[in-house]
């Protein structure tokens, strides 16, 4: 029978390829909208999938104001990140059963306000009864809406008083909106005089 020894090379590089299989690497900010969702998926780069449960254990913690589903899972997920602009921390820490060699993987997610549009809507004369265009709102190309959800083009008379949104997404891929009320203003009352 053979004496065989072991080399040591050999050791130092399969322990290396058993540490980049469990070790990922962290990513920047993951940029959300205020009352948006979100997660992350748990990826395991050396064969580009998701880490397989069971073969590891990964245990996920967060500064993030609301909680989240998946814990023991490769991925998490919020319904709603937060409701308030922030800089949120957390990471997640993968186990490979098979070795008990484990590592931990941090992230973070900014939660970013909408840029806010802005809302001039046009004065209606109370005698121009077939309407008038909406006005201006910028950021342009958003849309214009009534108290019950009716998107609106043109204001008549019978709007004065009423509350127009206008919805639009900002620079940042943010949805933000504004609000204005539709103002009428008199017409002269003008008659006739015969002499």
């Amino acid at each position: 029978m053979k004496n065989q020894h072991l080399n040591p090379m050999k050791i130092i590089l399969t322990a290396i390829l058993t540490l980049i299989a469990i070790v990922a690497i962290s990513q920047p900010c993951l940029q959300k909208c205020v009352g948006q969702g979100g997660g992350f998926t748990a990826q395991n780069l050396a064969t580009g999938a998701p880490f397989a449960v069971p073969q590891y254990t990964i245990v996920w913690t967060s500064n993030v104001p609301n909680a989240f589903v998946g814990q023991g899972t490769n991925q998490i997920t919020w319904a709603v990140i937060s409701n308030t602009a922030g800089n949120f921390t957390g990471n997640y820490t993968v186990t490979n059963v098979a070795s008990g060699c484990d590592t931990t993987i941090n992230f973070c997610i900014d939660v970013i306000l909408p840029t806010p549009p802005t809302l001039n809507l046009t004065n209606i004369c109370f005698s121009n009864v077939s309407g008038i265009p909406i006005g201006v709102g910028t950021p342009t190309g958003g849309v214009y809406t009534d108290a019950l959800g009716n998107v609106v083009t043109t204001i008549t008379p019978s709007m004065v008083g009423q509350t127009i949104t206008y919805t639009t997404t900002g620079t940042n891929g943010c949805s933000g909106s504004t609000t204005d009320i539709v103002v009428g203003l008199p017409s002269p009352n003008g008659g006739i005089l015969g002499f």
